[in-house]
């Protein structure tokens, strides 16, 4: 098969690929939150190293961040301690810079995002390949700029027929 507009983004980011291994990709940019930072900014500390490349790591909007909303005494907490991470780790945080999950401003056709298992994004229509990382994979790509992970399997999906009337081309992606 010919490579996939998928295989030729993965293919453009990787770093190092051997043999049984997984490939050293190359992350373009990095969505954190409050919830699965804490963690990751901990790791850091105490390795004694920084974030590689603070210009390239956004900050996803949270609803606590909307002033209409309450809160809890745990969420208060995760968010102080995030802005106290973001700030010790040279991330900056202004309203301004929080970005909507829907936000691709940011974002340019070819590159690779990551995000975590509580985000949701779809910016496949744009371009942009997107992986979902774990709460342990933050730390790393935050440190390196990269991610340790085996390509996928490719897999052919082939539409025979007419979609059902309220279903366009972007539902296919969600069966």
């Amino acid at each position: 098969m010919a490579p996939t507009l998928f295989d030729k983004i993965w293919n453009k980011h990787v770093v190092c690929n051997n043999a049984g291994f997984p490939d050293i990709l190359y992350i373009d940019v990095h969505l954190i939150n409050k919830v699965t930072s804490a963690k990751a900014f901990e790791g850091l500390r105490k390795r004694n190293t920084g974030v590689l490349r603070p210009s390239q790591t956004l900050i996803s909007k949270d609803a606590t961040h909307e002033k209409h909303v309450s809160v809890s005494d745990l969420s208060l907490f995760q968010h102080e301690l995030f802005k106290k991470n973001c700030s010790d780790f040279g991330l900056e945080i202004f309203e301004q810079n929080f970005v909507d999950q829907t936000d691709i401003l940011n974002v340019l056709p070819g590159q690779i995002l990551v995000f975590d298992q509580h985000q949701r994004n779809d910016m496949g229509a744009f371009g942009v390949l997107s992986i979902c990382i774990n709460d342990s994979l933050v730390e790393q790509v935050l440190a390196t700029q990269c991610l340790l992970i085996h390509k996928p399997n490719r897999m052919k999906v082939e539409i025979n027929g007419k979609l059902a009337i309220g279903l366009t081309s972007k539902d296919i992606n969600h069966f």
